[in-house]
């Protein structure tokens, strides 16, 4: 069964060791992925350390601001479903990690595409990680991929 069907409760637990004492306890604390979801969010748009977008090439391209203030090449089409091949993130601390949150389409899923780009891309999202906080470094290379809902990616 793919894990992108199970509810983000059972997947954690099997690695709960990997995540920051606090992202557990948002687990915890949360009652459905909407609330996980919620929290994610607000600690992401309030202290982002990155928000970037990749290029279906794999290139990262910062984002100034917002997604929606910083399109690619200023294309606001991007924003139609499933973002003309391009993935959208931020990345931010969580306690004493760092979480690169990827933003999914509204069903929680990713295209076999999508993953294969991510995959690919890890390197890359990490490194402007480290251009723009090299106080960091220890920290981003053990940075969590996970989507918006907690899932590990």
């Amino acid at each position: 069964m793919d894990r992108r069907l199970m509810s983000p409760k059972p997947t954690m637990t099997k690695v709960v060791a990997a995540h920051s004492a606090e992202f557990r306890r948002i687990l915890a604390e949360s009652k459905s992925n909407r609330e996980i979801w919620r929290k994610i969010r607000i600690i992401t748009h309030t202290a982002p350390l990155l928000i970037f977008w990749v290029a279906p090439d794999g290139k990262v391209l910062k984002a100034v601001g917002s997604h929606r203030q910083s399109p690619p090449n200023g294309d606001r089409s991007v924003f139609c479903p499933g973002h003309k091949g391009y993935l959208r993130g931020r990345a931010a601390q969580i306690g004493d990690t760092i979480y690169v949150v990827i933003y999914v389409r509204p069903d929680g899923t990713l295209s076999k595409n999508e993953l294969e780009l991510l995959a690919n891309s890890r390197k890359n999202i990490k490194f402007c990680l480290k251009l723009n906080h090299p106080d960091y470094k220890g920290v981003i290379d053990r940075a969590i991929f996970v989507d918006e809902y907690g899932l590990f990616l």
